[in-house]
């Protein structure tokens, strides 16, 4: 009887560990699905203290794509700020390749904040079902 009982428990462990696994997995491209507008917004990317120039070029509430004059090829930083608006944005960068880096924000844009934003510049706006995935660049 024991041994019945210990294979119940540790079958509804592996259920238990499965499903909070999907259940992850299922949130995190929830996040990714976040409505996107493309933008041409100039700003500047800061890590540690040298700066880059850089384009938004795509902007959600959890993050950014980035092009970046010069690329970001040769370091390893991952936790870089960007300037939007008239603030510091403390970031992740989550991909990169020779031209293009895709961060996350450490804290979600609000609503209102996104607006602000894209007031700033005429943006187009569209939904990604899918997008390319960066391959090449994967941190």
């Amino acid at each position: 009887q024991v041994a019945i009982w210990t294979f119940i428990l540790i079958s509804c462990a592996a259920a238990g560990l499965l499903a909070s696994r999907k259940f992850i997995r299922l949130q995190r491209e929830k996040d990714r699905r976040a409505k996107r507008y493309a933008t041409h917004i100039k700003t500047t990317l800061r890590m540690h203290s040298i700066q880059h120039e850089t384009t938004v070029v795509d902007l959600s509430c959890n993050g950014a794509k980035l092009q970046i004059k010069g690329g970001l090829d040769g370091t390893s930083q991952n936790d870089v700020s960007i300037l939007l608006g008239d603030a510091w944005k403390k970031c992740e960068v989550t991909w990169k390749n020779q031209h293009f880096c895709g961060v996350r924000f450490e804290q979600r844009l609000s609503a209102s904040a996104l607006r602000k934003l894209l007031k700033q510049k005429p943006a187009v706006v569209y939904k990604h079902k899918k997008t390319a995935p960066a391959v090449d660049a994967v941190l």
